[in-house]
């Protein structure tokens, strides 16, 4: 379950664009306080905009997708609970971008502000910086992918994915989970018609993979969690059975590191004049 990023040459890979008055490192050089023009240029780069280290070689990735009123929600903080997971919304990483008043933030603000959608690498940058400042490398991904485009930079940027967890729940079922939060019917449908157009390609795709598991989300949440349970066991072994493929990796390659001791040399032999000759 080693997680490092593809080193192989695709259509998914291209050279870093240069930003004038950048070093095309870190967030300083790729994106300038207020050129937004310059970020703009990027738009069409198949790259994550900012350098950054690769993730642990043991990250788990699970990308957790379904429509609001689906339950996700709840069920990841059971998860997080019971197995530790790291929780990321690509949703909330990008408001709290916005939020704190960045280069990139009020740029993607910006475009958000004219109906427009926030490239794919804005994603993928803001999903690896916290995968990276997370303690935990086991993540939860929350409303992410929204298109197999972002499969594929995604796994080509960070790593890949280890499991799809998709809940299935009809519209009226949603609808009437979330009543409380105002939404009307002619919205909720428009959001509900749009995570499913999204959402299906992608469900397909992982299906075709052999790592897609959906649930019924009707059912009570405890039924819920106890299928859930099945599949976080399963990764749980094969995350153990990998690391110790790694620890055992790197014991081999310490051992051929060391150098064959000499037999011939004899130190006490030495010192009382004796040895001989090999």
């Amino acid at each position: 379950m080693g997680c490092g990023a593809s080193t192989e040459k695709s259509d998914w890979e291209e050279p870093a664009m240069e930003v004038p008055g950048g070093t095309g490192k870190g967030d300083a050089g790729m994106v300038p306080e207020t050129n937004f023009a310059h970020m703009a240029q990027r738009v069409h780069s198949k790259y994550p905009w900012e350098d950054l280290r690769p993730v642990p070689e043991d990250t788990t990735v699970v990308f957790i997708l379904g429509s609001p009123g689906s339950g996700k929600s709840t069920q990841c903080k059971r998860l997080v609970d019971e197995y530790g997971y790291t929780h990321l919304s690509s949703g909330d990483l990008l408001r709290e971008e916005v939020a704190s008043g960045s280069a990139l933030g009020k740029w993607a603000d910006s475009l958000m502000k004219e109906g427009k959608l926030v490239p794919n690498q804005v994603s993928i940058t803001l999903l690896k910086r916290a995968m990276l400042a997370a303690s935990n490398p086991m993540m939860l991904i929350d409303g992410f992918p929204r298109s197999v485009d972002q499969i594929g930079i995604f796994e080509k940027s960070i790593c890949k994915c280890h499991a799809v967890i998709f809940f299935d729940v009809p519209e009226d079922v949603a609808h009437y989970r979330i009543l409380k939060s105002g939404i009307d019917s002619e919205t909720f449908h428009k959001v509900y018609e749009t995570f499913m157009e999204q959402s299906t390609a992608i469900k397909d795709y992982y299906i075709n993979q052999g790592n897609c598991h959906v649930f019924d989300a009707t059912k009570p949440p405890d039924d819920i969690l106890n299928q859930l349970r099945g599949v976080f066991e399963e990764l749980e072994k094969r995350r153990d059975a990998e690391q110790r493929e790694l620890e055992e990796r790197a014991r081999a390659e310490a051992d051929e590191s060391e150098e064959p001791e000499d037999a011939s040399y004899n130190p006490a032999g030495w010192a009382n004049g004796k040895q001989e000759d090999g």
